[in-house]
């Protein structure tokens, strides 16, 4: 799989490592400019690998399928060969990764970053897991494995899971997501809803006739909206990496905050999610749209290899992007 990596201009010992996964019907670069704000903001490496979007595919090799999720946990075992290999040959010179890492995922990649933590537990290479940040996850009917990898992430392998919600609407399965974190952690903070929030707030890159297409797929999203997801997401991803909470943007259920951005005033509420003054879509479309994509989530996705189609996960690798970014 191709990946792109972001490196910071002076890399030192206290720089971290992001694992960053694009939705579906997405890939890496369409958040070029997501990832490189964020990069900056946390001193970090990242690595956004770009995966097939094919959900017919029968061994269950695409972005919402397991075998692709067990090969990005394995990615992160041992002496991690294959991100280091990648690294290096984008960078042009020997790469020592840091150890500690983040996972980050948007819309399907929520789910699948979500997913690799319950497999890091199951393969033992949670230790250096840092904690997750969903930017409005998505995870399609019929999908096993957010309940699954919830129903691990406990005791000692418990780690934080900060989401940030669109409002309820088609595009983010009318917060599927939000409903979830809060079923299986109650007591916790799980994030909040940007209120007016859109599926495509965490999608910034630099190709505009691409970024206005998903506007006009998924909505317009508000500038101060844009912004406040990367003061959210980066706070949450420092405060991860400190084991603080003195950086993010954090509060009581149901408790509405201001966040100053430079494009104004954006509101957030702490889940649980709760619903918009009024629907984003026409409620018919919504409910017509919903009941197509529920009914081939549960009947055509292929989220487990078909019988005779399973494929050997361990030692598979990332090919390098010829292009790595760097930033000041």
């Amino acid at each position: 799989m191709q990946a792109d990596w972001y490196f910071p201009e002076d890399a030192d010992e206290s720089t971290r490592l992001i694992y960053f996964q694009h939705g579906f019907l997405a890939s890496g670069p369409i958040y070029s400019y997501t990832i490189a704000h964020l990069a900056e903001r946390t001193d970090s490496i990242i690595v956004a690998p770009s995966l097939s979007s094919n959900f017919f595919s029968p061994s269950a090799e695409w972005v919402g399928g397991s075998t692709v999720q067990r090969a990005v946990a394995d990615l992160f075992v041992g002496d991690r060969a294959a991100l280091t290999e990648s690294a290096s040959a984008a960078a042009g010179y020997d790469v020592s990764l840091p150890e500690k890492f983040v996972l980050v995922g948007h819309s399907a990649g929520g789910t699948l970053v979500t997913s690799v933590a319950g497999f890091l537990a199951d393969n033992g290479a949670i230790a250096d897991l840092q904690g997750i940040v969903i930017l409005d996850g998505v995870e399609p009917a019929g999908s096993p494995f957010v309940s699954s990898a919830l129903s691990k992430l406990r005791g000692a392998d418990y780690r934080p899971i900060y989401l940030i919600s669109s409002d309820r609407y088609f595009w983010s399965r009318n917060g599927d997501m939000a409903d979830k974190l809060q079923l299986a952690r109650p007591e916790d903070f799980n994030g909040v809803n940007l209120v007016g929030g859109r599926h495509i707030d965490y999608m910034l890159g630099g190709n505009k006739i691409i970024q206005f297409a998903e506007y006009l797929t998924a909505g317009f999203s508000k500038p101060q909206n844009i912004d406040a997801a990367e003061i959210l997401m980066a706070g949450w991803v420092n405060d991860l990496f400190s084991g603080t909470q003195s950086q993010g943007v954090y509060g009581s259920p149901g408790e509405q905050i201001s966040i100053p951005t430079p494009a104004g005033t954006a509101d957030a509420v702490v889940l649980p999610l709760g619903y918009p003054a009024r629907p984003v879509w026409n409620p018919v479309l919504e409910a017509v749209l919903t009941a197509i994509f529920d009914f081939g989530g549960r009947n055509w996705f292929v989220y487990e290899p078909l019988p005779g189609h399973g494929v050997p996960v361990g030692g598979q690798a990332i090919r390098a992007c010829a292009v790595s970014s760097c930033f000041r």
